[in-house]
């Protein structure tokens, strides 16, 4: 990696400088905002990105992005070079994800369910069966909301409470106690397993979407660990909301994924977000993209 770097005019840490270690090859991370010190390191033994500041990073996500090529180009560059990487999986630094301390969730009440219908799910036992909501009940950190539970590899990480009235704010409110870093996930990718993606804002977009089918950034902020859940996707379809954050939000998500090679496109709707379409809109909406990418 340092024979490739090097020759491509990116600038490594020295033996003696200051971010030097051994066992590691040292460069400016340029995902990191403020100081741009050799945060970066290539470990020699497991082959893989670490940012000291802001965490792992898919190796050819790190040369597409400071050799501005596409992403496949990356690719052919690192196996030009001899490189081969390994996956998150195996980096010794990495500490096992911890699940939640689950609080005390019940079955949904006749309130919840009139919410969950209002906003054109006829079956909310369904959500259960699928996305395993329940209700946070009378008292505690979620009380009065109806409970999402947020898994990341087949963990329970954290866990959001859905207001079920416009007198409760905020709209979502997470649990207090959380084991793993929410801007680094994507909700519900863990059941996404196709070659396309549909990235979304919220949970309830999701659900309209489908299982499998759809992920939410939890929001409208996108941050660049998130882009590394995203590459192994053929197709990502982005349906952020229609006001202007949401808009800026997709046009970002964009452009980072035209920097890389990789196919995107902004879908736009007559609802203010997915969320407002009934469940056959956003599934006509679906399959209209997938018969697309089917006859091309």
């Amino acid at each position: 990696m340092e024979r490739l770097l090097v020759e491509n005019n990116i600038k490594v840490a020295k033996k003696g400088e200051r971010h030097y270690r051994n066992g590691w090859v040292h460069l400016s991370c340029p995902f990191c905002i403020g100081n741009p010190g050799f945060h970066l390191g290539w470990n020699e033994e497991d082959n893989y990105f670490n940012c000291w500041r802001c965490g792992y990073k898919k190796t050819e996500l790190v040369i597409s992005k400071i050799l501005k090529l596409s992403y496949d180009q990356s690719r052919e560059l690192l196996y030009k070079y001899g490189i081969r990487y390994g996956a998150r999986k195996i980096r010794k630094e990495s500490k096992e994800i911890q699940p939640l301390d689950e609080p005390d969730i019940y079955e949904l009440t006749d309130k919840c369910r009139k919410y969950l219908i209002s906003r054109g799910f006829d079956n909310p036992d369904s959500l259960v069966d699928h996305w395993g909501i329940g209700y946070g009940g009378h008292v505690g950190d979620l009380k009065h909301r109806i409970t999402i539970p947020i898994v990341y590899q087949d963990i329970l990480v954290s866990l959001n409470g859905l207001r079920i009235s416009n007198k409760q704010n905020p709209k979502y409110k997470f649990y207090k106690t959380k084991t793993y870093d929410l801007n680094k996930i994507l909700y519900g990718i863990d059941y996404c397993v196709f070659n396309y993606i549909f990235l979304v804002e919220g949970f309830i977009d999701v659900w309209k979407m489908g299982q499998g089918y759809a992920s939410a950034l939890m929001g409208s902020g996108f941050s660049f660990s998130r882009i590394n859940l995203l590459l192994d996707y053929d197709y990502i379809f982005i349906m952020t909301d229609m006001d202007k954050q949401g808009r800026q939000t997709a046009n970002k998500i964009k452009e980072e994924f035209d920097l890389l090679g990789k196919f995107s496109k902004i879908l736009k709707y007559d609802k203010p977000d997915p969320g407002d379409l009934s469940i056959s809109e956003a599934r006509r909406i679906r399959e209209r993209e997938i018969q697309n990418i089917v006859h091309n």
